[in-house]
């Protein structure tokens, strides 16, 4: 089994904190109506940001516990959510809001770490 390392538990935190981040971005804009974005873009466009934030980051919160839990799926969600999100955030940058970039930093980061260490999640009689 693979060790929990403290490079997965500094993954395991900083997403956890990423994903509390977008459900409270999502609240922000939707509830209290914080323009999160500068320049703010048009309600219709928002209103396709919002709900992928709050999708992103409740997936986020699922697939940090796999990872934390040492779980196969948990760290393969974690990339996959990962890779979703550089893409929505490079989207979002490129296309809404160039202030959308700070979301790359994480899930970058993020993949940086833990795709050198898919051999470990990929073998028989490994984590499942």
């Amino acid at each position: 089994m693979t060790e929990r390392t403290k490079l997965i538990l500094t993954v395991g935190a900083l997403g956890v904190l990423e994903a509390l981040l977008r459900i409270i971005f999502y609240y922000e804009a939707v509830f209290a109506g914080v323009p999160l974005l500068q320049p703010m873009p048009p309600a219709s466009t928002m209103n396709i940001v919002n709900p992928i934030n709050l999708v992103l980051g409740i997936a986020g919160l699922l697939v940090i516990f796999g990872l934390l839990m040492m779980t196969r799926w948990g760290f393969w969600g974690t990339i996959t959510v990962s890779l979703v999100t550089v893409v929505f955030d490079g989207a979002s940058a490129a296309l809404v809001s160039p202030t959308a970039f700070a979301g790359l930093i994480l899930p970058l980061s993020f993949l940086v770490v833990l795709v050198p260490k898919r051999t470990q999640y990929s073998g028989e009689g490994q984590p499942k």
